[in-house]
């Protein structure tokens, strides 16, 4: 804990303030929007296919 409190009392001011901001909407929810692309693309993919 002690090794923790260190490295962030290290740490410029700066540095802080962009470790305590929280990332943009894009960023947060950009893995799950690509992640749905994908699964979208493989259901449709494997309904297409197993047609015949």
């Amino acid at each position: 804990m002690d090794k923790d409190l260190e490295k962030l009392e290290n740490r410029s001011k700066k540095v802080r303030e962009i470790m305590a901001e929280q990332p943009p909407f894009y960023i947060r929810y950009g893995s799950l929007v690509i992640l749905l692309i994908l699964m979208t693309i493989v259901v449709f993919s494997y309904v297409l296919l197993n047609d015949s």
